[in-house]
């Protein structure tokens, strides 16, 4: 059986009989300043005789970078919907996937 990378996180929730939540992720540092991490996770709806209920995937990529007392921290997060569209393109037209690019810039005092 293959080993599990040691930095390799899974955790299972179920918030209700509704919705069920998947999150894995691996870390990794780089070097002693800089860190990256990947993230996944998979959001459900289920419920009793129906088999066909929307989901959602979502893959996560964070950087860290620390210098002195600043952290900044750099992200792209890629969504997917199974089947209805909830999202709006630039275009304002209906879409199953979104993409966000965000940065956080954290002070430590």
């Amino acid at each position: 059986m293959a080993e599990l990378p040691e930095d390799l996180v899974l955790s299972l929730c179920n918030a209700n009989e509704e919705q069920l939540l998947l999150d894995s992720g691996l870390d990794s540092n780089a070097s002693e300043d800089f860190s990256i991490g990947l993230r996944g996770e998979l959001f459900g709806e289920h419920a009793d005789g129906a088999d066909d209920l929307p989901s959602v995937f979502a893959a996560t990529l964070t950087g860290s970078y620390t210098v002195e007392n600043l952290t900044i921290k750099p992200e792209i997060r890629l969504d997917s919907w199974s089947d209805d569209k909830p999202y709006v393109d630039s275009d304002g037209e209906a879409s199953d996937s979104l993409a966000a690019f965000t940065v956080a810039a954290i002070y430590s005092f």
